[in-house]
């Protein structure tokens, strides 16, 4: 029977990642993280937002936000009140959770 710790030796060796000569889980996973993080920053960007962030505010930071929302494959959906293309994350059902949704802009 395999032991956690093979269990995830194999895991990881599946994903590429050096296992080093840890002995236990716990040294293993020490291991692992910073691998893990660096493939997370190669695949995400190397950035403060998180798949399922809200957004931000100003320009740039929406923009960064925005990256990683599509890379990791988070689509917009329209909200029915307003029109606008909002991320899950910024709908309520179908409308957005913003109090100003429908309101006209004046700009």
């Amino acid at each position: 029977m395999e032991t956690e710790l093979e269990k995830v030796v194999s895991w990881a060796l599946e994903l590429g990642l050096a296992t080093g000569h840890a002995d236990t889980l716990d040294d293993l996973l020490g291991e692992l993280k910073p691998q893990i993080k660096q493939m997370q920053d190669e695949l995400y960007g190397a950035s403060e937002y998180k798949p399922g962030d809200l957004p931000p505010e100003g320009y740039q930071a929406w923009h960064d936000w925005a990256v990683v929302q599509r890379k990791a494959g988070i689509e917009q959906a329209k909200c029915v009140k307003c029109g606008k293309w909002r991320t899950p994350q910024e709908l309520n059902g179908s409308v957005c959770k913003d109090q100003m949704c429908g309101e006209k802009s004046t700009g």
